[in-house]
């Protein structure tokens, strides 16, 4: 059953308000009515200029609402759905809420992590709705040829897309890209999930308490209950993938035969092997990150820099510290060589060290045979340190390695039992001797 409300005016613009003679917003001049279907709540902005002519279209409304025609009732809802035009006067388009989120983000995160959960509100829509291009090279980072998403028709959509069907038709495309033929989302566990569910996290993220008091307070947003009500897909455990003994002897071979060529992917590799850091943070390392203890020990002081646009990851409590990691001499020398700037290919363009970073991972694929079951290279860098120091030192070096907050994640995610450790493995590691924790501990 339909309920229908008449409603007189717009939304007013100007400030007068919509009922006021001083309001000059073409909005205010029509009338709009809103009503209930099917369990939804719908506004219509009709072109009638009066009340005759806005009944009129109520009634035929009206009785094809009441329609005990299922048919009938189905097109009805295929209409509202489709009625962009109606969204847009309802809600704002995702190109307004890109660009207010993109504007006033930095007040609160990084422009990195701003700009990737943009993307990735981008990316939702492109699966889900089938819109994407053929990048021909205007996409930096982006291989000519690959499909990305088409941005001119996802940003003219209203953000009242963002509902309960959407999420399930994002996860059907995922899964459908997975090879998987079904008729509804399919709810077996997979580790595909993990980057899946991360990428509907991120949109999310974007719809958060600081967001709305801060970027959004002057759009008009739908009730987004029933985009974030959708359970996220069942996640297969991961385990950690450290290298193995003959692995990493192999890999530090190889990439120590190119220090005098390739001076920067040397030294991108031994920042992963001497200190596991994420990828992202290696690539965001700089000189100024170096800090000297109390007693004279160096470390990479990893703490969330907004001037220099990096963000430090938070845990799942919403809590971030700041991670200490110890460098050895020749790892120290190598990064105070490079300056303040950017350590790891500071001369370098974007794509040049995105380029830097991919022939990185192709070189570890080569000597291992495979990347993972994860897809990953250079993070299983991050596996191996936390196996190597969880084994050697225990539990409580392995989560400072990582920055974890609590021991649980690393428990649970990075730690397994190793058939051993190489004297290679320990000297990469040496630098970890020299904290009073693990000096305890010989």
């Amino acid at each position: 059953m339909a309920v229908f409300k008449l409603k007189q005016g717009g939304r007013c613009k100007c400030g007068a308000g919509a009922e006021s003679p001083n309001c000059k917003c073409p909005e205010a001049d029509v009338y709009t009515f809103s009503f209930r279907f099917r369990g939804k709540q719908y506004t219509r902005r009709t072109d009638a200029t009066t009340k005759e002519a806005a009944l009129k279209l109520e009634a035929s409304y009206l009785k094809l609402c009441r329609s005990q025609s299922l048919e009938t009732q189905l097109a009805v809802l295929k209409h509202l759905n489709s009625d962009e035009s109606r969204k847009r006067r309802v809600s704002a388009s995702i190109g307004e809420v890109i660009d207010a989120y993109t504007s006033k983000a930095h007040l609160w995160l990084s422009p990195m992590t701003a700009r990737r959960n943009a993307g990735d509100l981008l990316l939702l829509f492109a699966f889900a709705l089938d819109l994407w291009v053929v990048n021909e090279g205007g996409r930096k980072g982006i291989k000519v040829g690959a499909r990305v998403p088409d941005e001119a028709k996802i940003r003219a959509l209203s953000c009242g897309r963002l509902d309960a069907a959407l999420v399930k038709a994002y996860f059907m495309a995922r899964q459908s890209s997975m090879g998987v033929v079904a008729d509804d989302v399919v709810e077996d566990e997979s580790e595909r999930h993990v980057g899946f569910n991360g990428t509907l996290k991120h949109v999310r993220d974007m719809f958060g308490k600081k967001a709305m008091e801060k970027a959004f307070a002057d759009l008009s947003l739908p009730d987004l209950t029933g985009f974030f009500e959708v359970d996220l897909l069942p996640e297969e455990e991961q385990l950690p993938e450290p290298f193995s003994i003959e692995e990493f002897a192999a890999l530090c071979e190889k990439f120590d035969g190119l220090k005098e060529t390739e001076p920067d992917l040397w030294l991108l590799n031994l920042i992963h092997r001497q200190t596991g850091l994420r990828p992202r943070y290696v690539m965001g390392l700089r000189g100024t990150w170096l800090k000297q203890g109390d007693a004279g020990v160096w470390s990479i002081e990893v703490k969330s820099r907004p001037e220099e646009g990096f963000g430090k990851k938070k845990g799942k409590n919403g809590r971030t510290l700041n991670q200490y990691i110890p460098v050895t001499e020749e790892l120290r020398a190598a990064i105070a060589a490079k300056g303040e700037g950017l350590t790891v290919g500071g001369q370098m363009t974007k794509t040049g060290r995105e380029d830097l970073q991919k022939r990185h991972n192709a070189i570890i694929k080569q000597i291992v045979g495979n990347e993972g079951s994860h897809g990953q290279a250079s993070y299983r860098y991050r596996d191996t340190t936390a196996c190597v120091l969880g084994f050697l030192y225990g539990l409580d070096a392995a989560q400072k390695a990582l920055g974890h907050v609590t021991s649980l994640t690393t428990l649970k995610h990075y730690c397994r039992d190793l058939l051993g450790v190489s004297d290679r493995m320990r000297g990469e590691l040496s630098a970890w001797l020299n904290l009073p924790s693990i000096k305890r501990r010989q």
